[in-house]
């Protein structure tokens, strides 16, 4: 419940203050009050906290699951993905290596490479992120980020033509989805300035394939 409650929001920057949200976070207090002992619970508060950018918040919920169980995949891979929100590159990668490792088959596996990918990508190695990427299009192909972010790290590294044989088709397979900078700007989560590095230098990858500003 607390998932379908936030999915509908994610295009959105002000995610926090969404109705849907203050909803989730009642539900997943509600899910720790009747089961403080179940890890997916402490899970949907941090996914919740995550949303909220309450980042110190969000590492503590997915502590207390780990706590409950240390196998608990989503949550190794979600402990990363806030350490990367608030620009702790370093911090971010154990946890999502060790969440393929004990999930390899879960749902998120493709969303995980990907996150694995942007580790690389904001460190300029695009030659390492382009295979986690590559896996996170094949595992994921309806996310827009993962399509993106494969495209702009093969023109970083010099495959201008292969990033954009690779975007034009997915938006292509996507009905035709038009793509602009300024509709993923509307999807960051974080104001890091790390973060928003990253950001920008995904930018730049595309702009190099021709993708407009707006």
């Amino acid at each position: 419940i607390v998932a379908e409650n936030i999915r509908a929001t994610t295009q959105s920057r002000d995610l926090a203050n969404r109705e849907e949200l203050q909803q989730a976070d009642a539900l997943a207090s509600r899910a720790i009050a009747l089961a403080p002992g179940w890890p997916r619970a402490w899970f949907c508060r941090g996914y919740v906290r995550e949303c909220q950018r309450r980042f110190d918040a969000a590492l503590t919920a997915f502590g207390r699951a780990l706590s409950l169980d240390p196998c608990d995949a989503e949550a190794l891979a979600y402990t990363g993905h806030v350490h990367f929100l608030m620009g702790r590159l370093e911090d971010m990668r154990l946890p999502i290596q060790h969440a393929l490792a004990v999930g390899p088959r879960d749902r998120g596996v493709g969303l995980w490479h990907h996150f694995l990918g942007q580790y690389d990508f904001w460190q300029g190695r695009d030659d390492l992120a382009i295979p986690h990427f590559v896996k996170a299009t094949d595992l994921s192909p309806s996310m827009v980020y993962c399509a993106t972010f494969l495209a702009a790290s093969l023109a970083l590294a010099g495959r201008i033509e292969e990033g954009r044989r690779s975007l034009e088709a997915w938006c292509e397979a996507m009905g035709g989805y038009h793509l602009t900078i300024d509709r993923l700007r509307a999807q960051v989560f974080s104001d890091n300035p790390t973060y928003l590095a990253g950001h920008e230098r995904h930018y730049r990858g595309l702009r190099l394939l021709g993708v407009a500003d707006r």
